[in-house]
Parts: structure tokens; sequence; C-alpha cells
């Protein structure tokens, strides 16, 4: 069955929450975290979302952000895209099984 359309409110804020495949550990080192927060940095900056509060965890990740007019699922799937991307080049992951594939979660918090 496929998943619902998510529902954009251009000025809304969300809970994101995003975690590897099988929640396997994402971040083992400095380096994982702040390849992270650049890239959630160029996000904001390409696609106008404000991050309010955020929380990286080893395994998963919890990100409180406030979106512009462009559908956060278009801002996620860069920010994810990317990291998951450079994560898989900088180990050599190349076999599906072994790639690092980040899966995420919107809940609607408020229209403030």
């Amino acid at each position: 069955m496929p998943r619902r359309n998510r529902v954009h409110l251009p000025g809304g804020i969300y809970h994101v929450i995003a975690r590897g495949v099988r929640r396997e550990r994402i971040f083992y080192q400095g380096e994982e975290y702040r390849m992270y927060l650049d890239l959630l940095r160029r996000t904001c900056e390409r696609y106008g979302m404000c991050v309010m509060a955020y929380v990286l965890m080893p395994n998963h990740v919890h990100l409180l952000v406030r979106v512009s007019e462009v559908p956060l699922g278009r801002a996620m799937q860069f920010l994810q895209g990317n990291f998951a991307r450079w994560y898989n080049r900088c180990y050599g992951l190349t076999a599906v099984a072994d790639f690092i594939i980040l899966c995420f979660r919107i809940e609607h918090t408020c229209e403030c």
C-alpha cells in the first residue's frame, strides 16, 4: 500500500525523524556528525528551511523545522540523499545490502 501524501503547510513546524536502514548506527565518529550538520546548513540555505532544534543520536536524528514554500520532502531528499551518498562513498559500501539508506518520517507539529 502506498504511503499517503504528506501535508505541506508553508511556515508550518514539523518534527522529522530520520534513521538508517535496519535502525543501524549512522554516526560513528565526529566526521559523520560534522558532515550531517554541514549538509543540514546547506539544505536550510537552499530550501529556506529553519532548524529550530535538532538531536543527532548514533542511529537516528530528530529535527524540529519551520518550512518555507518548498515542500519539506524535497529538502529532506536533498539532505538525506547527499549524506547517504557521501557515507557510502567514504566507507566503500557498494553492495545493496551494505548501503546506508536513510528513511524519514514527518509529523506536522503546528501552524505558528
